[in-house]
């Protein structure tokens, strides 16, 4: 009954937490440029314009135009974003329901609402950047969203049958994934080719054609890829391309290794608490397994040993592309799939330590032990970014309010407003000392300014 009300609270917190954040959320940088599209050309027309100057990200900049029609209402960021966070959830809850049917879990025994909901939580707090990551409208129609479609398809692939729906959704989602993120496409290639290579080496080639897996995935890989290499060789990503550095090979292998160290030496130090703390509940996950399955503490161990191996595998898989496109690290956003990749680790991490440990009792004093620290955490967290995030929106709405009356005035050429306050864990759409700057020239052209902006220094 403790255990079962502590989860309650941590649902309720954490819900309430994403609903205060979503709420003060405003649009920042690329989103004014989209407004700009989208109100000028219309979304087609605007994605067109896009595709042939910029990006190749063509069907995620349709989609982007589209939902931005409703960016005047005051109600559209925070029901998108939670809304964002709701089809997150089902989707790991579907991947979840999968997992308890393989080990045979009663989910009366195990709270299978909760599990999804615990993961999402520590996705969320060990994202690079969560403003950047979860609260920027066009970082998440990117990114996220692509993270979304592919846990979409995975739950499709895992199905034993497959209705005419689930092609239409096949499609939809892997020509999404083509055209939002070049790295993270590069990324599911990778691992599709990789999966297919290993049931070619382990069976006869005969048996892996009849595989039905093996067909979707493949068909899958089609079409990802195919709408990869129209977004790839668009006339702007050939543009953008141009602009950045250009390396040797064997920099960018340098680049590589050197982005791996700094994930291992700044990011996981940085995030390893949240890690662990938010992770520790999974040791009793582990422990309903184990009675169950009653596996050997070597095959345990076993797994264990796979399970760092081939995590550090996806580490350099995920790693790789985004280093050999940009020449570097890139940015938090860009990275989101490695705090996926981080949290899906730990998860199976401290599942698979609750089913080496025996005594129950332990288990269940550290699950309280975890779940008492986050509540006291995320009620710390809920507090400060009621307080911070509503100053910093009020201030953004008064400065847009300030800005639209500026434009009644037709002498005026540029203007310097005050610094917004501290964001928290929103992403910050401050503007630049420079008037030049994109970010400064995008309000300009989203807000139909006619006049500079800068902020005072």
């Amino acid at each position: 009954m403790i255990t079962k009300n502590f989860r309650n609270i941590f649902t309720f917190l954490f819900i309430v937490l994403i609903i205060i954040l979503s709420k003060n959320a405003r649009f920042a940088a690329d989103d004014y440029f989209f407004i700009y599209l989208s109100n000028t050309f219309g979304p087609i027309k605007g994605a067109l314009l896009q595709y042939n100057t910029f990006s190749g990200r063509f069907l995620t900049h349709i989609v982007s135009c589209y939902l931005l029609q409703f960016s005047n209402s005051s109600y559209f960021l925070p029901i998108y974003f939670c809304l964002t966070f709701l089809i997150l959830y089902y989707a790991l809850s579907a991947i979840y329901f999968k997992i308890y049917s393989l080990y045979s879990i009663e989910e009366l025994k195990f709270n299978s609402d909760f599990t999804p909901l615990l993961f999402l939580t520590t996705f969320f707090f060990s994202s690079f950047s969560i403003g950047e990551s979860w609260f920027w409208f066009i970082s998440t129609t990117t990114y996220l969203w692509n993270i979304i479609a592919a846990l979409i398809l995975i739950n499709i692939v895992l199905k034993n049958k497959l209705r005419l729906a689930s092609y239409s959704l096949i499609v939809c989602c892997s020509i999404y994934i083509g055209f939002s993120s070049e790295s993270f496409a590069l990324i599911y290639l990778a691992l599709i080719l990789f999966f297919i290579l290993r049931e070619v080496t382990a069976k006869t080639v005969e048996s892996v054609i009849k595989n039905p897996t093996v067909r979707i995935l493949f068909f899958i890989f089609l079409i990802i890829i195919s709408s990869l290499l129209i977004s790839l060789f668009s006339p702007g990503s050939q543009t953008r391309n141009s602009l950045l550095i250009v390396h040797s090979f064997s920099e960018k292998l340098i680049i590589s290794a050197k982005s791996i160290i700094k994930i291992f030496i700044f990011y996981l130090p940085s995030k390893s608490l949240y890690f662990i703390i938010l992770s520790l509940p999974w040791l009793v996950f582990g422990r309903f397994i184990q009675i169950e399955k009653s596996y050997p503490r070597k095959t345990i161990w076993n797994k264990i040993f796979k399970l760092c191996l081939w995590t550090f595998v996806l580490i350099v898989i995920c790693t790789l592309p985004t280093a050999f496109i940009l020449g570097e690290l890139g940015p938090p956003r860009s990275l989101l799939i490695l705090s996926l990749v981080f949290t899906t680790f730990f998860a199976a991490l401290f599942t698979l330590l609750g089913m080496v440990i025996v005594k129950e009792k332990l288990i269940s004093r550290i699950n309280y032990f975890a779940l008492s620290v986050s509540i006291i955490f995320l009620i710390y967290e809920l507090i400060y970014q009621y307080h911070v995030t509503k100053i910093y929106a009020e201030a953004y709405d008064d400065r847009i309010v300030q800005l639209n009356q500026l434009k009644k005035d037709s002498t005026i050429s540029s203007i310097k407003v005050a610094p917004l306050p501290d964001c928290g864990m929103l992403y910050n759409a401050e503007y630049s000392t420079d008037t030049a700057y994109f970010v400064n020239q995008h309000w300009k052209m989203g807000l139909a300014l006619n006049f500079n902006v800068a902020k005072a220094e």
